[in-house]
């Protein structure tokens, strides 16, 4: 069936906070296309599956709408069908955990959308009478679904929405963060591995209760984010657990918290903001390439594109030399894509 792009939105449920659009993976999709062409595998449904609409939601294939957009395609060939919303987010989660790999970053967000798309549909219900079949299979009793309604659906209600797709340890571990007041969901998010998640929960933990003990202020978000930037750049990366591995993460967080005079605590600011920088220059390359869409979609053809008038590369320059002046006052900078 042919489709105006202008008409083609996300899947409602994604949520490109939790999950951003990866510019890198919207380049590499419009080279493909232009050299070899769209390819079939787009599907959609209309929205809402209100047929008389107008407009229509794909449940995947989000970066290849950006890339449509941005390359100005008008019209393309997508298979429409009735969809569920259970099989939206459904679909949803197979794209995340296969789009860009199973980065920390993704499982985190992609199980607080299923979370937050649960919480809501429960909530639709009253009473256990009402509450239709799909959601019934996934308790074991009218108490158990009471229970959950009071309390937000846990890991054993995800996992059985999920039907494995995300291992049970894994929604354990990012309900974990999502729930928790002490924990910088931020810092957590940028670091590489859940084995490195694990080990920096658990010292921070540990050293909080201690420092509680002793009257101090427990580690402050900021901090968090500092450590988990400490932590990323050093030879914990890629490993996987283990009692030596938490031991010696635990040792590196304490000297950061505790053997810092006010100068390194400064110099250690300067190097976060600076590696921030390109954090926020991929934020802003996806807005741009978001808001490229929204004006193609509304027939604005004679401006340049907004993507063409900041040039990646300068990006790149600039943060190569920031990089070499960081290093000549001592400060390492983590500039990887």
């Amino acid at each position: 069936m042919k489709i105006k792009v202008k008409d083609i939105e996300f899947n409602p449920f994604r949520n490109t906070t939790l999950v951003p659009i990866d510019v890198v993976t919207v380049e590499k999709l419009k080279g493909s296309i232009t050299d070899l062409g769209l390819w079939a595998g787009m599907t959609a449904r209309p929205k809402n599956n209100d047929q008389s609409s107008g407009k229509y939601q794909i449940p995947f294939g989000h970066h290849r709408l950006v890339a449509i957009r941005e390359l100005g395609i008008k019209e393309i060939d997508i298979s429409v069908n009735e969809i569920s919303d259970f099989n939206m987010v459904l679909m949803m989660v197979q794209e995340n955990m296969t789009q860009r790999g199973v980065s920390v970053e993704m499982i985190n967000g992609t199980v607080r959308e299923v979370k937050e798309f649960l919480d809501s549909e429960i909530m639709m219900y009253e009473s256990w009478e009402r509450v239709n079949e799909l959601i019934k299979s996934l308790f074991e009793s009218p108490e158990s679904f009471s229970k959950t309604k009071q309390t937000g659906v846990g890991q054993t209600t995800i996992l059985k929405f999920l039907k494995g797709s995300i291992p049970q340890w894994r929604i354990a571990s990012a309900l974990d963060i999502i729930n928790s007041e002490d924990i910088d969901t931020e810092a957590v998010n940028s670091l590489k591995t859940t084995g490195q998640v694990e080990g920096f929960k658990k010292s921070i933990r540990k050293i909080n209760k201690e420092r509680q003990e002793k009257g101090q202020a427990p580690i402050d978000f900021e901090k968090q984010k500092e450590l988990a930037g400490t932590i990323t750049n050093t030879s914990f990366a890629g490993k996987t657990g283990g009692g030596n591995y938490y031991k010696s993460m635990e040792d590196v967080i304490r000297q950061n918290v505790d053997g810092t005079d006010e100068f390194e605590t400064a110099f250690n600011s300067v190097a976060r903001k600076l590696s921030s920088i390109q954090e926020e220059t991929r934020k802003l390359s996806t807005k741009i390439a978001e808001l490229n869409g929204m004006l193609n979609g509304l027939g604005v053809t004679e401006v340049k594109s907004l993507s063409s008038m900041i040039s990646m590369n300068e990006f790149t320059q600039l943060l190569t030399t920031i990089g070499t002046l960081a290093g000549y006052m001592g400060i390492k900078i983590n500039n990887k894509n």
